[in-house]
């Protein structure tokens, strides 16, 4: 996987990036993830994830408070955080199968 880079389209400001071409933004656009980080776009600040830094499977809440990462292979792995200061919020493995979605509820809670 290569560089990713964000760019601020009207601006064509470019943002940092950190090596992984995923990238997934919030509803709204105030956050967007790269694997390992989740950065606030206005400011640039950048949350570090860990165990995060591998997923390839990532959603928002529809509120955009909290996102959902995941590794899709060999035993699935569920990252939950708040977005608004990257706490973790849940840690679970899953064992025995194979998980083909994910979703948040659009207020996060479920």
């Amino acid at each position: 996987v290569g560089d990713g880079v964000v760019f601020d389209l009207p601006s064509g400001t470019r943002s940092t990036s950190h090596g992984s071409a995923l990238c997934v933004f919030s509803p709204g656009g105030r956050h967007a993830f790269s694997p390992g980080w989740l950065m606030e776009l206005a400011t640039q600040a950048q949350t570090p994830l860990p165990g995060t830094e591998q997923c390839r499977h990532v959603v928002f809440s529809l509120d955009a408070s909290r996102l959902a990462a995941m590794h899709k292979w060999a035993t699935p792995e569920l990252h939950v955080f708040k977005t608004q200061d990257g706490s973790r919020l849940l840690q679970a493995s899953f064992r025995g199968g194979l998980i083909a979605d994910m979703d948040l509820s659009p207020d996060g809670r479920f």
